[in-house]
């Protein structure tokens, strides 16, 4: 049998198998996915992903299934929008709230690789599943990497919040706007902070670029605004007010 027959029945299998069964059935199917990407689209044929979306939401599956549905989203482009197309983004917010550190990684990696898409429409699907305040979260793990990709992921979909605001009246980034009333430009400002380089630049570079631009000019117009015009005379402030009047005391 060739290999892609077997890995199709190994598919069909998924939803009539044992619970005993299921779990080595996974890990088959996932090592193969992880390895190389030739029998991706053989096995989506197959409804990999509707055999897959059960057992994403069952304790004793849910690690090994989400594993598999991340490195699936990860080819990106056709086989990315399998995933999507099977309602996955719908799973992912109660997925983050019943599942352990490490499934909760690969849910992530879901996100992520949605986020970093190439096309549009995978951004606007992630944004309209209401996930940018999951992805928000991450930015406060205790895990270096994971940090950096979820502001790589957060950069992405500013970046294409930049697209959106050019056909809205007020023209602000409506993905910034969102992120500041989550609290995230606060978390990047205390990453600001961080030990590792990298997420201080990184950290630095989307608050410099998204954030503060706006208000950086905001007030700099203000202080132009408020400021009396040049005459040439030397600037006296209350001090020099006081002094004059001491000094004009005791002379008197």
């Amino acid at each position: 049998m060739a290999d892609s027959e077997l890995l199709s029945k190994l598919t069909q299998l998924l939803p009539t198998c044992s619970s005993f069964m299921v779990q080595g059935v996974l890990r088959s199917i996932g090592n193969v996915i992880q390895e190389t990407s030739l029998y991706t689209k053989d096995m989506l044929k197959q409804n990999l992903m509707g055999n897959l979306l059960p057992l994403m939401m069952r304790g004793g599956t849910m690690r090994e299934a989400c594993f598999i549905c991340s490195n699936i989203a990860a080819e990106g482009g056709d086989v990315l929008q399998a995933v999507l197309d099977a309602g996955v983004l719908k799973q992912i917010s109660a997925l983050l709230e019943m599942a352990d550190y490490e499934t909760r990684k690969e849910v992530f990696y879901i996100m992520y690789h949605t986020a970093t898409s190439s096309r549009s429409c995978h951004l606007a699907a992630l944004l309209g599943a209401e996930l940018l305040p999951s992805l928000c979260d991450f930015l406060t793990v205790l895990e270096y990497s994971l940090v950096a990709d979820a502001m790589d992921a957060l950069s992405s979909l500013l970046a294409y919040g930049e697209q959106l605001a050019m056909g809205l009246t007020d023209f602000l980034n409506p993905v910034a706007t969102r992120m500041e009333e989550l609290g995230a430009k606060d978390k990047l400002e205390f990453l600001c902070s961080s030990q590792s380089m990298n997420i201080h630049v990184a950290a630095h570079e989307i608050l410099e670029k998204y954030f503060y631009s706006c208000d950086e000019n905001e007030m700099t117009t203000q202080l132009a605004v408020s400021l009396p015009p040049y005459t040439g005379a030397v600037a006296r402030d209350t001090i020099d007010e006081t002094i004059d009047m001491i000094v004009k005391s005791v002379c008197l």
